[in-house]
């Protein structure tokens, strides 16, 4: 650039073709992978079922499915900067035994060794931070929010901006333990009334299909069904799971309410059932509103209530750019 005096200021950027990350969001029956270029261009986003089992064979194969993901783009292996796996703490023995839900299982591979098993540089990050890394990329954020992700297991975190610096900071809480009803649902974390036995998909699902939030079958009168069956029977007119669903939308409005009192943020839900949560968002809202008047219109919860434009991919597109994040901090 010109300068009247002194050197000439010349102008840096990242250059956007320099290195590329992919973040993997492992869950229960499939797998969620994004690939990002150094700008936060979402160059890939792709799923794929696969059985979560955390044997050295399931880490190969997933290692081989991103190897072919990385290769169906052409990208020269040089220029990946590193994976990063975003993971339910719930599926590691160490978390199994504090729930004490089962026996630790053999052969289970533990958070320290998953990285031997990727061809490239690979690390694990909480799915609830690697969510909140997507949304402080894009420029989200102007206030602090809470990001809530909504799937099997609910993970969530809280984004604020320190005072002195101005930098935005991530911290993740076991949002989906927070107990929303001292008397109610038992959780399989032992306690009643979790967020979890509530508003997870497996919450409401495991109860159609026979199994108690516990974990224990309770009935195998039925066939197991899927979500997305659940909800096509439910706007069909099932009145038993329409029921259950007003169930879930009036703990979810119950939970949002007391979460934006507590905090004053911003909330944003993402996760798998997003666009089920975006369909039925004025109702959602109505319910909130019901819970607080001093919310006299739809507006004042929508000022504040959001969702996810990546949807099921947030942690995917997260855990891929906090890859770049630690890369950045060490330039």
């Amino acid at each position: 650039m010109e300068s009247a005096v002194g050197r000439k200021p010349a102008l840096i950027t990242l250059s956007r073709k320099s290195r590329y990350a992919v973040g993997v969001h492992v869950q229960t029956h499939i797998v969620s992978a994004a690939i990002v270029d150094f700008s936060g261009e979402v160059l890939l986003q792709e799923s794929k079922n696969i059985l979560y089992k955390g044997t050295p064979d399931y880490w190969t194969a997933l290692s081989e499915y991103v190897d072919s993901l990385i290769e169906s783009l052409d990208l020269e292996k040089a220029r990946i900067a590193g994976i990063k796996v975003a993971i339910p703490a719930i599926f590691f023995p160490m978390a199994w035994k504090a729930v004490g839900i089962r026996d630790d299982p053999e052969g289970i591979v533990g958070v320290r060794e998953i990285g031997a098993y990727f061809t490239y540089p690979a690390q694990v990050i909480p799915i609830a931070e690697a969510a909140g890394t997507t949304r402080i990329w894009y420029g989200a954020v102007e206030n602090n929010t809470i990001v809530i992700e909504l799937a099997r297991f609910i993970d969530g975190c809280y984004i604020y901006r320190e005072s002195l610096t101005g930098i935005r900071r991530v911290r993740t809480f076991d949002i989906g333990h927070i107990s929303i009803n001292k008397d109610g649902k038992r959780c399989f974390c032992g306690k009643n009334g979790c967020l979890q036995a509530y508003c997870s998909t497996s919450g409401l699902i495991d109860r159609v299909n026979g199994i108690d939030t516990t974990m224990e079958i309770v009935s195998k009168s039925r066939g197991i069904l899927h979500w997305n069956e659940f909800i096509r029977q439910m706007e069909a007119g099932n009145q038993e799971y329409r029921a259950l669903f007003d169930e879930y939308i009036d703990a979810l409005a119950y939970f949002i309410n007391n979460i934006r009192i507590a905090f004053g943020a911003d909330i944003v839900i993402c996760g798998d059932i997003t666009h089920i949560i975006e369909k039925y968002k004025p109702e959602l809202v109505r319910r909130i509103q019901a819970l607080s008047p001093s919310w006299k219109q739809p507006e004042d919860v929508d000022a504040y209530l959001h969702t996810s434009s990546f949807a099921g991919y947030q942690a995917s597109v997260g855990a891929a750019l906090s890859v770049f994040d630690d890369l950045i901090e060490k330039i």
